[in-house]
Parts: C-alpha cells; sequence; structure tokens
C-alpha cells in the first residue's frame, strides 16, 4: 500500500489515473513490495518510476513492462526470471538495498 507521503510525492502522477487504476496499481504495488522483500531487493525510491511500472504490469496482466508481447511466458511474468535468479531487474522496479 502506498503511503501517505509516496502519494503526495507522486501526486501529479496519480491525479493521471482513474479510482480504479488506482486500486489496481496499490494492489500491484503490494505484491510488489512482497516481492522485494522476498529476494533481498527493494522498490525503486522514486515513487512515479514505481507506479508507472506498477501501471504497466496492470497492463500487462503482470508480465515484465520490458518484454514484448510474443515473448511473454512464465520465465517474463514479474518478476521475471532474471530478477528471480540474478536480482536483475530490466525495468528498474526492484533495485538493490543501499
Amino acid at each position: 500500500m502506498l503511503t501517505t507521503e509516496q502519494k503526495t510525492a507522486a501526486s501529479d502522477v496519480i491525479s493521471n489515473f482513474t479510482v480504479e487504476e488506482m486500486r489496481w496499481i496499490e494492489q500491484v504495488h503490494t505484491v510488489s513490495q512482497q516481492n522485494a522483500e522476498l529476494y533481498g531487493m527493494t522498490l525503486n525510491p522514486n515513487v512515479d518510476i514505481v507506479l508507472a511500472i506498477c501501471y504497466r504490469l496492470t497492463l500487462t496482466d503482470g508480465y515484465c513492462p520490458c518484454i514484448a508481447p510474443a515473448a511473454r511466458n512464465y520465465d517474463t511474468c514479474c518478476p521475471c526470471k532474471g530478477m528471480r535468479n540474478d536480482k536483475v531487474c530490466h525495468c528498474t522496479l526492484f533495485v538493490d538495498k543501499v
């Protein structure tokens, strides 16, 4: 769930989404936070980037937004195989803990 501070910081981006889109984005955000913890990573500190990627994940049915639709398979489902195996996130949703 996005904190009040995160929502305030990203208010310009959030204003572009409908209420329904924000519900989906917040659900994807929550799952992404859990995945980050599971793999010893953290979410990108730039809230605008995180929201944009979470939004794209809602449009791609959970597949990495960096991957072409024709290449979608289990290995490209977020977190993708590169993230799960090597802690490499090409879309920068997940980053190393500092």
